[in-house]
């Protein structure tokens, strides 16, 4: 899977489930997984799905490329109104390595185009 432009093509990890058009990167990076731009982070069974098969390269994902640990990520989802369940905790963790994803498309398409 991934996200092409006429400019910049950038490979999906994994994680991601179906190919992301520009349109959704960018509807994520504005109002992030929860506006609906990304529906399989936000519904509970697709996210449990996600975290089961592919949790190590989640996590791996936002402490390498990201600086985030599985540690601060649950004292950011503690922190947070309503937070409580373990099926929103993995719908919390998908989601941020969705929008930390996205962006990352955004900074390579911009990187792109101030090259040109």
């Amino acid at each position: 899977m991934s996200v092409c432009t006429s400019e910049v093509s950038v490979e999906s990890p994994r994680w991601i489930d179906g190919p992301l058009d520009l349109d959704t990167v960018i509807a994520v990076c504005e109002g992030g997984c929860a506006s609906g731009a990304y529906m399989p982070a936000v519904e509970y069974h697709k996210a449990l799905f996600a975290m089961e098969k592919y949790s190590n390269d989640i996590l791996d994902y936002l402490e390498e490329d990201h600086g985030m640990s599985f540690r601060d990520l649950m004292f950011s989802y503690a922190e947070r109104e309503g937070a409580g369940s373990w099926m929103d905790f993995n719908c919390y963790i998908l989601s941020v390595a969705v929008e930390c994803y996205c962006r990352d498309v955004v900074n390579e398409i911009q990187a792109a185009l101030a090259s040109v």
